[in-house]
């Protein structure tokens, strides 16, 4: 029975301790405690007053003044501030009654940025300004002065306690941030073991600080030290405490807590943890983590750049030395706390020399220095356990895309940070590209005639007649070929962009084309006048490589038979491109034409009207029967028997023909006749006439 008893009552002083802050209705942006009596709080943009005794809160300003700060003093003394001047020196305004009583209050000569602190009717503490000196102000119930001794202080937020104690949390974001000033010496000293990086601070007396640190913590002040309330709520960032031992708190969601100070002192008599971690996991390299171990009564808590419960913390991995506080929780009560120091041997990283960017051009390499203490290591991830190389220079292997390089010291086995430098590679510009055959030049070109190599480059090409090394002979977007070429060429280009050069070289070949040359040429002229056997006969450089084009078409070749009187023109193209050619115009020639001489003698006899040459021969035609060669007509005259049209033909190594002779026959030649009349009867019986 005792021992059920024991438990219950232990069951009971533990619940008792995690609900010790009461939470009150309703939300705010700011709080003041005054007494146990009554605190006043902002709830949108007006003062509110809570009552303890009634628990019910009495709106005390309407809406329109933009109130963001509000002060409210053991005596009932209220103040509020606004974030908008009401005048051109006033934000403050104060009720005129005390207890302060709704909607009767007048504007405040002064002007208090920060915060403003009410210790009593006729003294408050306001810090005004930001990170400047000569920003806390006191009046004295009739006019605001510089506080003595504060002609070179800045606070960030400035309150006041009994006594009056006052104290200030200055603009530092980190360390000791709380500074305490000392009345009659007018002197303002660092709070002692103040390292708390706080948001906020509230002072009820001397004996009664109170603070909330970057975490939303709770912290109260204990033998010279600072505290932690464990049973204090979370995301915490206004504490407001008064002289009776009221602690009023306010977290980031606006919610409002109230507890007195001897709950919240209870764990001060509780013994601090100790510290059992093994000097070696006290000292590590940086970016190393570790395994602190404690001893306690109680639950052990853990604070610091990270926290955990228990006898043992793992620490993530640190960078700079860091520092952790453990404490004992015992029903609800935490005692002062064990600082554990892990000393994080940070060594000063390599330095990459040169500039802080490297570019190259893609498929080449570099090289790249470092200095600094220790062993210099070359990684290629920041991750990477193997090391690429180790000493002050590396040099890349041939890049073709961007690479990251990581170096870092080593020194009694700890490594520093790695250092990083990125070598960018740049893209190699695409190969010129010969658009000669684009815009209708071709690659090739006649002996003794030049031609013009066009690239698509626009900023120009390096022209050169090897396809690696040697000196650029030209830097242009186009080459024209010398008329000295008489055997094929090569030409290589290439073309820089940005300082990177396309590679390989571009090869363009040039074909050149021997022009058709005739060497020599008879010309055969016709042996009589229509005989068509005329002749031209060329002797070339190389008949068989090239094509032959005749105007007239009378050939294919490069020689022309069977030709007529005229004018022959032949186009001679070589058969490679068909652009090279030589042309050459021949006239053959004939005899004149023979016009034959007839006329016509004794009335029917047609005769050739010339003198006789030996040798000669004649043939008579008759026109009318399609000049057909009249037989046995073979003499220089001829007598034609009947009417016609009768022409000759002279030959005498050429056959001249004379135009067409026509011929009436209209008598009887007698002597013919003579002969061939026969008479019957004969003796005739009459006489003939």
């Amino acid at each position: 029975m005792k021992k059920l008893l024991l438990f219950t009552i232990t069951m009971i002083a533990q619940l008792g301790a995690m609900a010790q802050w009461t939470v009150f209705p309703g939300t705010a942006s700011e709080i003041s405690c005054g007494s146990a009596t009554e605190f006043a709080c902002i709830g949108g943009s007006a003062i509110f007053k809570y009552n303890f005794g009634t628990s019910a809160y009495v709106q005390m300003t309407g809406a329109g003044y933009n109130l963001n700060g509000v002060a409210l003093a053991a005596d009932g003394t209220l103040l509020g501030k606004s974030n908008l001047n009401f005048t051109a020196s006033s934000n403050l305004i104060k009720f005129n009654a005390i207890p302060a009583v709704a909607n009767a209050f007048n504007t405040f000569n002064g002007v208090i940025n920060n915060n403003i602190s009410v210790l009593n009717q006729n003294y408050y503490i306001g810090s005004t300004g930001g990170n400047v000196v000569n920003n806390i102000y006191q009046w004295n119930g009739s006019a605001w002065s510089v506080l003595p001794g504060s002609t070179s202080t800045a606070a960030k937020k400035v309150v006041a306690g009994a006594g009056p104690t006052i104290y200030a949390m200055n603009w530092s974001a980190t360390g000791n941030n709380i500074i305490v000033y000392t009345v009659g010496a007018n002197l303002w000293t660092a709070l002692s073991n103040s390292t708390l990086n706080a948001i906020d601070i509230a002072v009820g007396d001397a004996g009664k600080v109170l603070a909330v640190d970057a975490l939303g913590k709770l912290y109260f002040r204990f033998g010279g030290a600072w505290v932690l309330d464990a049973t204090a709520p979370a995301d915490l960032i206004r504490v407001s405490a008064a002289s009776d031992g009221t602690v009023m708190l306010l977290t980031s969601s606006g919610v409002i807590y109230k507890n007195t100070w001897a709950n919240i002192n209870c764990g001060a008599s509780l013994p601090v943890p100790v510290n059992t971690t093994a000097s070696q996991n006290l000292n590590i390299c940086s970016g190393q983590s570790t395994t602190l171990t404690a001893t306690g009564t109680g639950t052990l808590n853990w604070s610091g750049p990270s926290s955990g419960t228990g006898a043992t913390l793992v620490t993530p991995s640190l960078t700079t030395t860091a520092t952790y506080s453990i404490t004992n929780t015992v029903a609800g009560c935490t005692s002062l706390s064990t600082v554990v120091t892990v000393t994080v041997n940070s060594l000063t990283p390599p330095l990459f020399s040169g500039p802080s960017s490297i570019s190259i051009c893609s498929g080449t390499s570099t090289s790249l220095t470092a200095s600094g203490t220790g062993t210099i290591s070359w990684f290629a991830s920041p991750t990477s356990t193997t090391a690429l190389t180790t000493g002050t220079v590396y040099t890349t292997p041939t890049l073709t895309s961007n690479t990251s390089y990581y170096i870092s010291a080593i020194t009694n086995g700890c490594e520093s940070t790695r250092a990083v430098k990125t070598v960018t590679v740049k893209p190699l510009p695409a190969q010129p590209v010969n658009i000669t055959t684009n815009i209708g030049i071709p690659q090739s070109v006649c002996q003794g005639v030049s031609t013009s190599l066009v690239l698509n480059t626009t900023a120009g090409s390096n022209w050169y007649t090897t396809a690696t090394g040697g000196t650029s002979f030209l830097f242009s977007t186009q080459y024209t070929t010398p008329t000295t070429l008489t055997a094929n060429a090569t030409y290589y280009v290439d073309q820089t962009v940005n300082g990177c050069t396309s590679a390989p070289r571009v090869a363009i070949e040039l074909t050149v084309t021997p022009i058709p040359s005739i060497l020599s040429q008879t010309v055969q002229n016709l042996t009589c006048n229509g005989s068509g056997n005329g002749s031209i006969s060329l002797t070339l450089n190389n008949p068989s490589s090239f094509i032959y084009d005749w105007t007239p078409n009378v050939s294919t070749t490069y020689s022309a038979t069977s030709l007529a009187a005229g004018v022959y023109t032949i186009n001679i193209l070589s058969s490679a491109n068909g652009l090279c050619s030589s042309t050459q115009t021949f006239s053959v020639n004939q005899p004149a034409a023979y016009n034959v001489p007839v006329n016509i003698i004794g009335g029917n006899i047609l005769n050739f009207n010339d003198g006789y040459v030996g040798g000669t021969t004649f043939q008579w035609l008759d026109c009318i029967n399609g000049n057909a060669p009249i037989s046995g007509a073979v003499n220089a005259q001829f007598t034609p028997t009947v009417s016609g049209s009768y022409a000759l033909v002279v030959t005498d190594n050429c056959a001249s023909t004379s135009t067409c002779t026509s011929i009436l026959i209209t008598g009887i030649n007698e002597n013919s006749l003579l002969n061939n009349i026969t008479l019957k009867p004969n003796p005739a019986s009459t006489f003939l006439h």
